[in-house]
């Protein structure tokens, strides 16, 4: 690297002077030549046209070796990325990479204060320099001139002359065009910089849509043109290097029934409705059949009164995610159903008690409306028509226990819809009901009757309400106080999300018997994670449905331990906007709020 120490009164005599005025107009032609050489040079030609200015300098200053050096930021290091040299002259560039700084401080702190530093006779250095001296013996060097490149008033590089055959008394005039010609090659490097810059950005943001797999559109509004990545044009068949597409065909591609909302998304954003473009639907495919795409996208230009002008944005296919996803929604619904089959299990022995009880009856009444009419009495027909309505009242009663079975057992897809918490409630207790009547556990019903609808699936928030009551039971069981019993309430309670932020809130609460030890430590860690269980013979499914079920709904649940013994699980789901004003009424045959027993 061409260094040395600046010097300020530069020997110049009456003949270097004089012979200065002719070489002037020589100067100019070379500046002109420079400053307009650059001008219509295309990016990948920048090198090549810095390489003969340099040599057009050489030339013109009569030099051995003309060269230019970049500084990293900080001015650390050193880089020699551009150099001319004369005929017989050696190249030093390979081995003038990445250098050191640290020894030359004041020949850095020179250039940054932007003064051209020159060294006449390297071998009359002092003794201070020594590891200047080292290093242009190394380079073959016997004097240098260095001219500062500064982008305001950062130094980014030097432009150097170099004599290697003998020591040379630089002239003011090649001092003050070396400053000059310095300034005129700044502009260039910086092109040169930005244009390497704009490259690696391009190459970069390439290779990240490569490796994330997503595809990239630049959309011109105005001129309605659209530009997709390579990717995108691998992945529907086309070739590359054919980027630029008609909107309106791209857009035929989108299966019919998702244009009108991925047309909305579109239209919202470009109205300034929306942050951002986003949808998700279904593309045709080169070879027959649709595939999932997800793009999003958001406009960066504007005209001067605010409209759209550009957009850009990603696109994925996602063909893979959404096919994965509605085989999750499949397994968890046939889940659902194994769970509510699991439930079930538990109760068929109620269940057929519960049925049986009907049948029986109206057994009992057909053969006693069968001795009524043998026995040939005056009120013969009214008893036998009497007790023909009894027989088909116990029919209808199992029919409708049938009925409740098949349809909570029933596997089905969930199907949302405004429904009344309270007839769910009091429908799963008539499904356990016979369970508990057994036992002798009282039932008791706190619901809020105005409790507004909520937006779910009546089959399995039922089910949510089976698995807490049949656990509720079962702690009943284990630790059986002295008079068992099962509260149900309904509340409409604030989500603390601010206004209309109300939620409908469920409580199961028994009043099992529970130990001391037990109750102080509080539910356990798990209690709703799959297959955790405290029952011997538990599968541990339940209470994970049941947070499942609700996650689905965007209600939430939890358990707590209550002051006088037992636990109460607490449910709570989103009240639908829809039906908040029109609260429902419950109509099924069983005991009103606060009454006491089995429902029948």
């Amino acid at each position: 690297m061409s260094v040395g120490p600046q010097r300020t009164d530069l020997p110049t005599t009456g003949t270097q002077a004089n012979g200065d005025a002719p070489r002037r107009p020589a100067f100019e032609r070379l500046l002109v030549s420079l400053c307009t050489g650059f001008v219509n040079v295309p990016a990948d030609g920048l090198d090549a046209g810095i390489h003969a200015a340099l040599r057009q300098i050489g030339e013109y200053a009569g030099v051995d070796r003309c060269f230019i050096y970049t500084f990293d930021k900080g001015v650390q290091h050193a880089s020699l990325t551009h150099e001319w040299v004369g005929p017989g002259v050696r190249s030093v560039r390979e081995s003038m990479q990445g250098v050191s700084t640290a020894p030359f401080t004041a020949w850095v702190e020179q250039l940054i204060a932007n003064r051209s530093v020159y060294v006449p006779d390297v071998g009359r250095l002092p003794a201070h320099a020594a590891a200047l001296r080292e290093l242009y013996d190394r380079l073959g060097v016997k004097s240098a001139v260095n001219a500062a490149m500064m982008r305001g008033t950062e130094l980014i590089g030097l432009l150097g002359f170099a004599s290697v055959h003998q020591p040379r008394a630089w002239r003011r005039e090649e001092i003050d065009a070396a400053h000059v010609l310095a300034e005129v090659l700044v502009n260039t490097l910086e092109r040169q910089r930005a244009e390497r810059l704009v490259r690696e950005s391009e190459e970069r943001l390439r290779l990240t849509s490569e490796c994330v797999e997503d595809g990239l559109f630049d959309w011109d509004i105005r001129a309605d043109r659209l530009y997709v990545s390579d990717y995108t044009l691998r992945a529907f068949g086309l070739p590359e290097g054919d980027n630029w597409r008609d909107p309106a065909r791209w857009r035929a591609l989108i299966h019919p029934d998702d244009a009108q909302q991925v047309q909305a998304a579109l239209d919202a954003h470009l109205a300034g409705a929306a942050p951002m473009y986003e949808a998700e639907y279904r593309m045709a495919r080169p070879g027959g059949g649709y595939g999932w795409r997800h793009a999003r996208g958001r406009v960066v230009e504007h005209d001067a009164a605010g409209g759209p002008l550009r957009m850009l944005g990603v696109d994925r296919d996602v063909t893979d995610r959404v096919e994965q996803r509605d085989r999750l929604r499949q397994l968890e619904t046939q889940l659902v159903h194994l769970g509510r089959i699991a439930a079930m299990g538990e109760t068929v022995a109620g269940i057929a008690h519960e049925v049986n009880q009907p049948l029986h009856a109206a057994a009992t009444f057909c053969a006693a409306a069968g001795r009524a009419l043998a026995s040939g009495r005056p009120d013969a027909l009214a008893k036998g028509a009497e007790l023909y309505q009894k027989v088909a009242d116990q029919v209808t009663r199992a029919g409708d226990i049938i009925r409740r079975l098949r349809e909570f057992t029933r596997p089905q897809p969930p199907k949302f819809a405004p429904v009344d918490v309270n007839v769910i409630v009091r429908e799963a207790a008539l499904l356990v009901g016979q369970l508990a009547a057994p036992a002798g556990v009282r039932l008791e019903f706190d619901f809020d009757e105005s409790l507004p609808r909520v937006l779910g699936d009546a089959v399995q928030l039922q089910q949510v309400v089976v698995n807490l009551l049949q656990n509720a039971d079962d702690a009943l069981r284990e630790h059986p106080p002295a008079e068992p019993a099962i509260v149900l309430s309904t509340r409409v309670e604030s989500g603390g999300g601010g206004d209309g932020d109300s939620q409908a809130v469920v409580r199961v609460c028994d009043n099992a018997a529970t130990p001391p030890a037990e109750h102080a430590a509080g539910p356990p860690d798990g209690l709703f994670e799959p297959f955790f269980t405290t029952k011997a013979d538990g599968m541990g499914i339940g209470l994970a449905l049941c947070r499942t079920i609700l996650k689905t709904h965007r209600g939430g649940i939890h358990a707590s331990h209550n002051a006088g013994g037992g636990m109460t699980f607490a449910f709570t789901l989103p009240i639908d906007p829809a039906g908040a004003d029109s609260a429902v009424f419950s109509c099924i045959a069983i005991p009103p709020p606060g009454a006491q027993g089995t429902p029948q």
